[in-house]
């Protein structure tokens, strides 16, 4: 580092700035502001209006270990406008909403918040509350969606964001034709509430993203730029490498304490296509889990996409049992109640009750469409998520995505255990880079972008 460099800044153990609170929540610290703008001054701009403007370069990861890249070169990047306190408005402004529909939800939510505070305190831990900066805007958008959608034909989704006061900006890139098949894997109001989550948490630890330039430690990572798909190397003998992109604070999460916990990952609460209530899941197929990373990126530019891929041994799968189910009517019955919210029906339990890994094609189609079904019969070819390639001969075949749902969170804890050490980490969006050591992998690491 420069030896004109400043000191480095003493790191803050703040609350959470998801949680009502009387106190500033800065997202990022004023000393962090300064260390930035003296190296450029155009990566982070002034505050106007209780916003911002941000270089993504200082949220984006190189597409390899090379340090050459310069601070000129970052500053000629796009940048994107980020609140300045978290506990604001402009937040859900940043977010996707329209002014309007951010200051409504926000101010509503804040006279809870505020009620809640005056009556038990700033220390009352109000985050897993409905009325939580996070959890009252979901509950917020999603109830309008809900309504929207149920008087609708359920394929209306752009009458249903803007009803909730969604920008045109991120309907279109929900709506892009790019992700027409990944889309309709879950609800509208199921993609809403992980676009928010990923929003929150990149904000949360914006400040901490920055910082991570100037620690030392940063030099331990490697990363193995230029990779391809095809390029990804297989999984050891008696092993099968399954992948799921998440955003970053996500995936660094499943790294603790040299164990690997993928708990955090269940998807809760969302109906998808083998269970009413979620599950865990991972995808067998690498192109599967680079568009799901695309979107999230799209949809959320400051976030910092990961893929986890881990490799299962067999004999997991053996203790575990899996129920291979194809395309048949055994499992259109599964995807018809799952979809719709419904629990299985008796007979399906009882088998279903004999595995607790679930193995299968993926579907799309938005939710309401199979709501709106009369029975599962009405589940066709066409509501499989594929894609379109060449044999070994060059001619045209039809690829169809598969997936892995682990059973309650037993199974999923087995499934950690066993996929301690057999735990790889990719940076998807370029070019499939490799994280050398997925424990001590940070935002943002390219040691000394920011030195004149």
């Amino acid at each position: 580092m420069s030896s004109s460099s400043p000191p480095p800044p003493e790191r803050n153990i703040q609350r959470s700035k998801r949680k009502a609170s009387n106190s500033p929540s800065p997202i990022l610290q004023e000393d962090t502001i300064k260390r930035v703008k003296t190296r450029d001054p155009s990566l982070i701009g002034d505050e106007y209006d209780g916003k911002r403007t941000i270089s993504l370069s200082l949220l984006t990861p190189p597409p390899s270990s090379s340090n050459s890249r310069s601070s000129s070169a970052l500053s000629s990047t796009s940048t994107i406008s980020i609140p300045v306190e978290m506990d604001s408005p402009h937040t859900y402004e940043c977010m996707g909403l329209t002014p309007e529909a951010a200051q409504l939800i926000y101010n509503d939510g804040k006279k809870i918040r505020d009620g809640i505070m005056e009556d038990y305190g700033e220390d009352f831990d109000s985050e897993f509350l409905e009325c939580s900066l996070e959890a009252y805007l979901v509950k917020r958008v999603t109830e309008v969606c809900d309504e929207v959608l149920a008087a609708g034909d359920g394929d209306n989704w752009i009458e249903a964001m803007t009803a909730a006061g969604i920008k045109k900006e991120l309907q279109d890139t929900i709506m892009d034709e790019e992700f027409e098949a990944i889309r309709g894997t879950q609800s509208l109001q199921g993609w809403l509430k992980e676009i928010f989550g990923n929003y929150f948490r990149t904000f949360e630890h914006m400040n901490e993203s920055v910082l991570d330039w100037e620690e030392e430690y940063s030099s331990r990572l490697r990363l193995r730029g230029g990779a391809g798909e095809e390029d990804i190397a297989p999984p050891p003998p008696g092993h099968r490498a399954l992948f799921k992109s998440i955003e970053f604070k996500q995936a660094q999460g499943i790294f603790c304490d040299n164990e690997i916990d993928l708990v955090g990952l269940v998807s809760a609460s969302t109906p998808m296509d083998f269970s009413p209530y979620g599950g865990l899941y991972f995808t067998d197929t690498p192109w599967v889990a680079e568009v799901y990373a695309n979107f999230a990126k799209r949809t959320c530019p400051p976030a910092d996409i990961r893929t986890v891929e881990i490799h299962v041994p067999e004999d997991h799968f053996k203790r575990l049992k899996v129920w291979e189910l194809e395309f048949n009517d055994i499992f259109k019955e599964i995807v018809w109640h799952s979809r719709r919210g419904k629990i299985i029906p008796k007979h399906l339990q009882e088998i279903q009750s004999d595995f607790r890994i679930l193995h299968g094609p993926c579907t799309t189609r938005h939710s309401k469409n199979y709501a709106k079904m009369k029975d599962w019969n009405e589940i066709t070819e066409r509501h499989l998520l594929t894609r379109m390639t060449t044999d070994e001969y060059g001619a045209p075949q039809q690829e169809v995505a598969m997936q892995y749902m682990w059973r309650g969170q037993t199974a999923v804890s087995e499934l950690s255990r066993d996929c301690k050490d057999k735990t790889r980490l990719w940076k998807p969006l370029k070019g499939w880079s490799l994280v050398g050591e997925p424990d001590k992998d940070v935002s943002v690491r390219e040691k000394n972008v920011l030195e004149g």
